[in-house]
């Protein structure tokens, strides 16, 4: 489940009054999981729409991009208009993008695909940063409830979208996750509560990090991000070739993110008693090996089983990796967490843009499912690396990242 943690790169708040209502935050992050997830069960017919082959529907990840801008930007525009005023815009953008996904033309389809990830990008760090300052005494609990809401409306999206998708009405489920995303934005601007903002983090303290401790980190949320993006994103073109009446195909991502979802809620539970690197691995092993059997699924309940498998294996090393590499950076590192994350954004636009590709030149996908296996082996070569930095907790040195 792609969220940004309380980590984000959003300029830092003071506790906001209490009257801000809790519900609309968590109604605006689950149309928020809806539109950061709505690739997934729409990308076959969406390839149809357009008449594209597999290398050019993988350009339909430019939405990453999009997301990456926004996340980079959030900080600027929150500091400037409030963090109020950055959800409805974030709202607004989501619904321009999702309506857009009408358009008849595919490059001007991938413009709204862009301003759809640029409206997630602004929203997402936002909404996170908002609760963590809203709920300090309980930051942790508040943040997993509020990306468990986010979860749900990535496990709904694929439903939803089916029933609409299989009566020939996919243009009136694009309207009506639109109409939603403005409501919302008017909703956010006729709050009378207003933000207020921090100024530079820590007032203006800086944290020295060495750069291969960045480079390590940025390039394991890199590798987690394409490759969860990558399973998740391809499944229902991947499986629609199992299932040509697309019955199941269009549902599978939901299958992917309750996987991800159930792992998540045990993940807590699991960690009493075993060691954060012990279930990282773990679960990097159990992902990859749904990863290897969803390539050799021969039909639809076999596909299930191995998404269902690969969402629960991934499901704790985000979080895992993102508390590490916080704890490496300190307490003023939260710029430095910033960039990694706009790393990770990278990775979720590149590597299902590779895996496209691949699988259309081999004109398999199973050839380019390839690409999310290679991703699990080299996080199985970079965790272990992420795990001493966090535990050795050395003192900054030079030369470093600023």
């Amino acid at each position: 489940m792609r969220s940004v943690p309380a980590t984000s790169p959003t300029a830092p708040l003071q506790p906001a009054d209490r009257r801000w209502p809790d519900f609309l935050i968590y109604a605006g992050f689950a149309l928020n999981g809806v539109a950061t997830t709505i690739l997934g069960p729409t990308l076959q017919w969406l390839k149809e729409r357009w008449n594209l082959n597999d290398a050019q529907a993988a350009y339909v990840w430019v939405q990453y991009l999009g997301q990456l801008v926004g996340t980079i930007a959030s900080d600027r525009v929150v500091a400037r208009v409030g963090a109020k005023r950055c959800l409805a815009f974030g709202a607004a953008l989501m619904g321009i993008g999702i309506a857009g996904l009408s358009a008849a033309n595919w490059h001007l389809g991938l413009l709204f695909l862009f301003v759809n990830g640029l409206g997630i990008g602004l929203a997402t760090p936002t909404t996170n940063l908002l609760v963590s300052h809203r709920h300090p005494q309980r930051r942790a609990a508040a943040l997993s409830f509020v990306n468990l809401i986010w979860g749900i409306g990535a496990v709904v999206c694929p439903f939803v979208s089916g029933f609409f998708l299989h009566r020939g009405e996919g243009l009136r489920f694009l309207y009506i996750v639109s109409a939603s995303m403005f409501l919302l934005m008017v909703l956010f601007l006729t709050l009378r509560e207003t933000i207020a903002t921090g100024g530079e983090e820590a007032h203006g303290a800086k944290v020295t990090v060495p750069l291969s401790t960045w480079c390590l980190f940025a390039a394991a949320l890199f590798v987690y991000v394409g490759t969860e993006t990558s399973v998740g994103g391809w499944s229902t073109v991947y499986t629609h070739r199992m299932d040509f009446s697309g019955n199941l195909s269009s549902v599978m991502p939901s299958f992917y993110w309750a996987g991800l979802l159930t792992g998540r809620a045990l993940a807590p539970f699991i960690l009493r008693y075993v060691s954060e690197f012990k279930v990282a691995v773990s679960g990097l092993v159990l992902g990859g090996a749904g990863v290897i059997s969803l390539i050799l699924a021969r039909g639809i309940p076999s596909a299930i089983v191995s998404v269902v498998l690969a969402g629960l294996g991934f499901a704790a090393v985000f979080p895992i990796v993102v508390g590490w590499m916080t704890h490496r950076f300190g307490p003023t590192g939260n710029r430095l967490a910033g960039w990694a994350f706009v790393s990770a954004s990278l990775g979720g636009a590149m590597l299902p843009w590779l895996l496209g590709q691949i699988a259309n030149r081999a004109a398999d996908m199973r050839v380019g499912y390839g690409v999310p296996l290679a991703g699990v082996i080299i996080l199985l070569l970079l965790v272990p690396r992420a795990s001493r930095l966090e535990a050795s907790r050395l003192g900054p040195t030079s030369p470093g990242v600023p």
